[in-house]
């Protein structure tokens, strides 16, 4: 291999380690994100745009809590495998009734063709995850049909008034598009026709003492318990990466013509001898020979516990801050399913 073809490989291999480097700390400081949990009592004003007669009640004392929650059900595979298996239960299968016509609006119950299995599937995920869900009502002047859209809860905030919800794809920016739809039983219509379309929202949310404006998640109390579940599963993940520590030190004893080549001879057998993305690395150590001979030096580090006591203790509480139970989740039970315990 030519001299330049190894400088191309040696930055080429800095690059990604630096890269590397780089995203396990921007997702380290994600996870250190653990939001506060408190009512707000101000209001947010918009930007200069159609919508700058309205405000909103902030979720979260910045107005992205309901993103922040998202992110973190994410995050843990244990906290979004029981919400998953929660929503199977709550929403069910599949809707259907022996009333046909009932049972036909059912299968179709908007203009995408949905049903109203997969809405009530969506808004069941957004309470489990946020403790607010969101459903637009449209029907038309005659009220001969209707049709139920489900809204991402994310994208959805009570006016200041609390007579309207207001919808953003990005609250992040202030200055964002905004539509503003009222709350059932009030409806605004979508023309000047008598016949237009009538649209009017559904907020569904779970009490909580203190917050009288937005829901909040029933295992919100287990919000430090998420974020310990994730902060042991990168953990792990980063010592898998590193094959756990270095596997010994290799001290390479010779004469060399100067430093620099010492230095080269070094990065060759790391990038030699070292496994993918750096597992098993061993660090190697150049030096004059003065009558020393080359030796190897393993390294054997020992890691009390590997966070296996805080893992369950973790796991445990956050299904009890789910108010769920063991045998329904998708988690191991050397005690089986005990129908004694469930019901």
């Amino acid at each position: 291999m030519s001299n330049r073809n190894k400088n191309q490989n040696k930055n080429r291999n800095r690059n990604q380690k630096q890269q590397k480097a780089k995203t396990q700390f921007s997702i380290a400081r994600t996870a250190n994100k653990v939001p506060a949990i408190e009512p707000s009592k101000k209001q947010v004003q918009f930007g200069d745009n159609v919508f700058s007669t309205h405000q909103c009640i902030p979720f979260g004392s910045d107005n992205l809590l309901p993103s922040v929650l998202a992110q973190l059900c994410r995050k843990s595979a244990v906290h979004r495998g029981i919400i998953n298996r929660k929503k199977e239960f709550i929403a069910g299968a599949k809707w259907s009734t022996e009333n046909e016509q009932l049972d036909k609006l059912l299968k179709n119950v908007n203009a995408k063709g949905e049903n109203f299995t997969k809405v009530i599937k969506r808004v069941t995920l957004d309470i489990l995850f946020g403790g607010n869900g969101w459903i637009e009502v449209v029907t038309n002047g005659k009220r001969n049909f209707l049709n139920l859209y489900h809204h991402d809860y994310t994208t959805c905030r009570l006016s200041k008034d609390k007579t309207a919800c207001i919808i953003s794809k990005d609250w992040s920016n202030i200055n964002s598009e905004k539509t503003e739809i009222p709350l059932y039983p009030k409806y605004v219509k979508d023309g000047s026709n008598q016949d237009s379309n009538r649209r009017s929202m559904l907020h569904i949310s779970d009490y909580e003492p203190e917050f009288e404006n937005y829901g909040v998640s029933s295992w919100i109390a287990g919000l430090n318990v998420v974020a310990i579940l994730y902060k042991t599963d990168n953990w792990n993940n980063n010592r898998l990466d590193n094959a756990f520590a270095p596997s010994g030190v290799f001290v390479l004893s010779g004469t060399f013509k100067s430093d620099e080549e010492a230095e080269e001879i070094v990065e060759d057998l790391t990038d030699t001898f070292s496994g993918d993305e750096g597992q098993g690395e061993v660090v190697f150590i150049a030096q004059d020979s003065d009558g020393k001979e080359s030796k190897f030096i393993p390294l054997e580090l020992k890691f009390d516990g590997d966070w296996v006591k805080l893992d369950e203790n973790s796991i445990t509480k956050l299904i009890a801050a789910h108010s769920w139970y063991r045998s329904l989740t998708s988690l191991p039970d050397a005690k089986g399913f005990d129908t004694e315990r469930i019901l």
